[in-house]
């Protein structure tokens, strides 16, 4: 299989201009006056920006990079499909992952404006065409990070780098590949006939391990599999299933603020149809815990099957603290609740009319300050925690048709 390794080489050469050894970035955007703690994402799904708030909620620069901005050392312009990391670096730097059919992680510094580097998250092949649609990535140290691919290859026997459905290594210090790799078809399963795959969405550490959250879907994303995370070894890159019994749709994986060896797992729910009855029915949010031997086990769960008259929040879940999250159920009417996963409480927050207006929000337990971004509003800036918060303000990013999806935390 030839490989064509052109992109390789220009991330190598922008990582050698870099920030490594001392030597000054090549500057791409504008360099932002002022301390950048939150990132949000809005988009059209054709289109995205990004804007960067203050520890307060002010905006410090809307729209600093756009799917207009354009550089010969960028890639490629934002597409309207882009995430951010579960977890940022923390160290002044942004980190943005352009998904299906972009395939790019780009790293820029904020205060100069500078870019690290872009890595294309695969190989080239003149087989047939491959996406590995990135779904996340986790930062282990200056030169190790860990990228969830959540597309497989529908190839036989696909080449390592073009194979997708696992997790693929590339250092963050030159935004080059590293060839490592971590595959996760040991947990594709076959039912009814057809094949199911693990497709690894979001991820968390937890100590000396990685917890992984698995969407399970066949290739048309009509047939899903029993809820499931893996734990991976750090040292060994050992993989374990852990099952979440009748739940599906279990890729969403959140850390939990000052606690190291337990992560919420949102189980979204599945169903052919788009059926909400149906994807209720196999819904929940769950704190999985991770021993010093990396046995996984429940500790709390909330089911919406088991309540009736409860809404099934268990989308965009932002967690409080080992027992309290927000979480969004999108049905005729966008409603955010807090929700006590040991007690089954809810407490609604606000709602919006229409469906996924309330996006994916963030939350600083030091400060109390829960950002949430509303498509047809901005960021909405509540103060407080547990179920007690009161709405501060809402703060415009981007223009329309623009609308504000996601808030990422920068520290």
């Amino acid at each position: 299989m030839k490989k064509i390794y052109l992109w390789m080489c220009a991330a190598a050469l922008v990582a050698g201009c870099g920030g490594a050894g001392g030597q000054e970035l090549p500057q791409v955007l504008d360099p932002v006056d002022g301390d950048p703690a939150f990132a949000v994402l809005s988009t059209d799904f054709t289109s995205s920006a990004i804007s960067l708030l203050d520890e307060d909620g002010d905006v410090l620069a809307d729209e600093w990079l756009t799917s207009g901005t354009t550089s010969p050392i960028l890639v490629a312009a934002l597409s309207g499909d882009v995430a951010f990391p579960t977890k940022q670096l923390g160290d002044g730097s942004l980190v943005v992952i352009d998904r299906l059919n972009t395939d790019v992680i780009s790293r820029f510094e904020m205060a100069t404006g500078g870019l690290y580097g872009p890595v294309r998250t695969q190989g080239t092949s003149d087989v047939a065409a491959f996406s590995s649609n990135p779904q996340d990535c986790v930062f282990l140290s200056d030169t190790l990070a860990w990228i969830t691919r959540n597309q497989p290859s529908f190839e036989e026997a696909p080449e390592p780098d073009v194979a997708g459905n696992d997790l693929f290594e590339f250092d963050p210090s030159t935004m080059t590949l590293t060839g490592g790799r971590i595959d996760f078809s040991s947990f594709n399963e076959q039912i009814d006939g057809v094949t199911v795959y693990a497709r690894p969405n979001r991820l968390v550490r937890l100590e000396d391990f990685l917890l992984v959250g698995l969407d399970g879907f066949s290739a048309d994303f009509t047939v899903a599999m029993p809820g499931k995370v893996v734990v991976v070894e750090i040292a060994t890159g050992d993989v374990i299933g852990f099952s979440l019994g009748g739940a599906k749709n279990c890729g969403a994986v959140a850390p939990i603020p000052g606690v190291d060896d337990q992560a919420f797992v949102a189980c979204r729910g599945a169903s052919p149809t788009f059926d909400p009855a149906e994807q209720r029915m196999t819904a929940g949010v769950f704190v999985v815990e991770v021993d010093g031997d990396g046995v996984a086990s429940i500790v709390r769960s909330w089911l919406p099957s088991s309540d009736p008259g409860a809404a099934n929040s268990t989308s965009n879940v932002v967690p409080l603290n080992d027992r309290e999250v927000i979480a969004v159920a999108n049905e005729a009417t966008d409603e955010a609740y807090v929700l006590n996963v040991e007690t089954g409480d809810q407490t609604l927050l606000f709602d919006i009319p229409g469906s996924f207006k309330i996006g994916q929000g963030a939350y600083d337990p030091d400060s109390e300050l829960l950002l949430i971004p509303v498509s047809t509003e901005g960021v909405r800036l509540y103060g407080g925690s547990g179920s007690s918060f009161e709405l501060i303000d809402t703060v415009a990013v981007s223009q329309p048709p623009l609308g504000a999806t996601v808030v990422s935390s920068l520290r």
